[in-house]
């Protein structure tokens, strides 16, 4: 029921970037508050945040113009990675215990087809173009590629095993990366299928993003010397660590901006995110934040941090490289991680909060929030999608 108002290179989590939304150009929010959702808002406009909630198994839909969860969409009973098409009409959800793949259409809220892979597919990767998704199994390697028009399997590959993650690359030839918790990254081919290159971090990958317009992937390095590695995917140095960028502490998550240009990680163990400049691959700032950051999102000129230690998130300008807001966004102290998710409308980064079951809405003009939206046992990952496209880390 529709919601009243309605084997190896990576690009981060689960989606390629699609093509970037934004509603803020030169405008002036000076009188702008946030009351609450009464259904007097109309943006964000057409989009709308999937929450997994694996316990159940099911997707739940938040509006996040009236502030309610519709109908949850039952997905299998081990539900995991879900990711969407930049056009926002598929969501693919996998499962750490069934063979299929659940095939969500947005615009009827419902799993409109299942495909089975043939074993548990429990990580999933769109392609940049996103006409083909990646879907693995972490422990055996075993992975197929599906078509996104039709669903179908276009091949079998064997990637390695023991996965972490996976990531692509569109920097001229496209690559898939595997990712492993030992520190081994192995590049391949995306289009023959051959290996390109490998590399060795020397410690385990926390989290990892692709930089569209330097063409290079930003890898957070835990151990006993954390570091940022940096991965360009062209030039001579392509698929191996051109740099790395030294830290004080382990950083957990990163993200990097491909409207505004620069990248922001965070270190649970300082209070502290830091802002990289990916022309030169350094750190030009460091601002103090929550307690315990563990997430981070980027909408436009902002970046919204999630703070599992102080039940709030911080709002960054990165023009001016200040925290212009710190709104509480549900309970602290919760063993799960903050969730964030940058919004269609770049004016907009959605809060999950693992720990109460809700998902807040963050204007990151002014750092105001909306009530939040209950989604239950809902822990995440979650995606954005909408008549005008989709997002998903």
């Amino acid at each position: 029921m529709r919601r009243g108002v309605p084997a190896w290179l990576l690009l981060l989590g689960a989606c390629a970037p699609g093509e970037e939304t934004s509603t803020d150009d030169g405008l002036v929010f000076t009188d702008f508050e946030a009351k609450g959702c009464s259904g007097q808002f109309v943006d964000p406009a057409d989009e709308y945040a999937y929450v997994l909630d694996a316990e159940n198994g099911v997707m739940i839909p938040a509006n996040p113009r009236s502030c309610t969860a519709a109908d949850p969409i039952p997905v299998g009973s081990s539900p995991t990675s879900p990711v969407v098409t930049a056009s926002g009409h598929w969501i693919y959800v996998g499962d750490r215990e069934d063979t299929v793949v659940s095939v969500i259409r947005q615009s009827e809220d419902r799993v409109d087809e299942l495909v089975d892979v043939g074993f548990a597919p429990d990580l999933m990767m769109l392609d940049a173009a996103h006409k083909l998704l990646w879907v693995a199994n972490r422990a055996t390697g075993a992975a197929v590629r599906l078509e996104t028009e039709h669903h179908t399997i276009v091949d079998r590959v064997q990637l390695p095993a023991g996965l972490d993650q996976l990531a692509v690359t569109d920097g001229g030839a496209e690559y898939l990366l595997t990712l492993h918790d030992d520190g081994a990254i192995q590049m391949m081919d995306a289009v023959t299928l051959a290996e390109a290159g490998s590399v060795h971090l020397g410690g385990a990958p926390a989290s990892i993003h692709y930089a569209v317009g330097v063409a290079k992937s930003y890898v957070c390095v835990d151990g006993d010397e954390p570091y940022i590695a940096v991965i360009p995917a062209t030039g001579s140095l392509a698929n191996v660590i051109s740099r790395r960028i030294p830290l004080d502490a382990p950083c957990a998550a990163i993200r990097m901006n491909s409207v505004q240009g620069l990248g922001v990680a965070v270190m649970p163990d300082r209070d502290e995110a830091i802002v990289l400049d990916p022309t030169t691959d350094t750190v030009i700032a460091t601002i103090s934040v929550g307690s315990r950051p563990d997430s981070v999102a980027i909408a436009g000129r902002h970046a919204v941090v999630g703070n599992g230690g102080s039940g709030d998130v911080s709002v960054l300008d990165l023009d001016e490289l200040v925290e212009v807001a710190r709104p509480d966004i549900g309970g602290s102290g919760g063993t799960a991680d903050r969730r964030m998710q940058d919004g269609l409308d770049l004016n907009f980064v959605y809060a999950l909060d693992p720990a109460d079951g809700t998902v807040t809405v963050v204007d990151v003009r002014d750092g105001s929030t909306r009530l939040p939206i209950s989604v239950g046992a809902g822990t995440g990952p979650m995606v954005v999608a909408g008549p005008r496209g989709g997002k998903c880390h």
